[in-house]
């Protein structure tokens, strides 16, 4: 059982344009030189603690209907540690009527939300696949996560964070609450097998990359699906495959798994008999701590595969799953 932080967290919905206009509605613009001014609970546009039972056209979320264009903004929600700020990326293609899927993306230990933002290459994937992406930035100096019993010791409830941050993303945004889904590198692959584990009730299922960990879960089994490359030596190999064999066991699935070569240098891992709540893993023979098919060292340590994309395999696995109805 996990020990969580004091709850309480009051969300402010507030967005800044990074680029181009918009309308109101669910959101307030500023300049994009003007740093955003809390609003108080209950003024303008802000939402405190919004529900995830509201109900809207289509059977999306709150922001349903909502007027808005495809673009970048910044928005933050409060904590006890303080102003938690996060990127959003809506897709070009977005339409405010229609409920999207939201995936979030988690930097790594010393990184940001912009640079992994750009260095997933998850930005034109949104736009192509249609799906909206939030890149949280984690807290401290370097940024990292909180992830119990493997990384940190601040005590900072990050798997709290992030609940408020979907919860106010969709209060603002048309979002499909059955396809919910994190990703992250590294400490940030850590931080979305954490949500996937304690925040089965939100998640879809979960994609960790260079960092996939389990930490005894007691919510529904999860489809999980990780790339690790055998020379990563920030994250080592050797952690990976018992962390899936966990997931395997939490998931159901036999302890029999299908090998199947997917690349000259790759191979996916598969167990047998999980019921839907899959568990694969792609090991990248010879990869480093990276993002396989990113820009070379733009952002991870050591070689990266181009014989498969992280993207595509995560985006394939995430549309076939989608959270169980009640």
């Amino acid at each position: 059982m996990r020990i969580v932080a004091a709850a309480g967290i009051l969300v402010t919905v507030l967005f800044q344009a990074c680029s181009g206009g918009g309308a109101g509605g669910e959101f307030t613009f500023t300049e994009p030189e003007a740093p955003p001014t809390p609003m108080a609970a209950g003024e303008g546009p802000a939402k405190t603690e919004p529900s995830l039972e509201s109900s809207a056209p289509g059977g999306g979320s709150g922001g349903c209907g909502t007027a808005q264009h495809g673009g970048d903004m910044i928005a933050s929600v409060q904590s006890p540690d303080g102003d938690r700020s996060y990127r959003v990326h809506l897709p070009s293609g977005y339409n405010p009527s229609r409920p999207t899927p939201l995936v979030v993306n988690f930097h790594g230990s010393s990184k940001t939300a912009l640079e992994q933002e750009t260095y997933s290459g998850l930005v034109p994937f949104a736009d192509r696949e249609g799906f909206i992406l939030v890149s949280p930035e984690g807290s401290g100096q370097p940024q990292e996560w909180e992830v119990v019993g493997v990384y940190g010791g601040a005590g900072i409830d990050d798997v709290e964070v992030t609940r408020k941050i979907v919860e106010a993303t969709r209060a603002a945004l048309c979002i499909d609450p059955r396809r919910i889904y994190a990703t992250g590198h590294s400490n940030g692959g850590e931080m979305a097998s954490q949500v996937g584990c304690y925040l089965s009730d939100i998640f879809a299922a979960v994609a960790p990359v260079s960092g996939v960990v389990y930490q005894g879960c007691d919510g529904r089994p999860m489809p999980v699906i990780s790339l690790h490359g055998t020379v990563d030596y920030n994250v080592p190999f050797a952690t990976a495959r018992p962390a899936m064999a966990e997931w395997a066991t939490h998931n159901g699935c036999s302890t029999e798994q299908e090998i199947v070569p997917v690349a000259e240098h790759v191979w996916r891992e598969s167990y047998r008999g999980c019921g839907g709540a899959d568990v694969v893993l792609y090991v990248i023979d010879g990869g480093g701590h990276t993002w396989p098919d990113a820009a070379d060292n733009a952002g991870g340590v050591g070689p990266t595969t181009h014989e498969v994309s992280a993207n595509a395999l995560i985006w394939q696995f995430f549309a076939s799953h989608r959270l169980p109805t009640p």
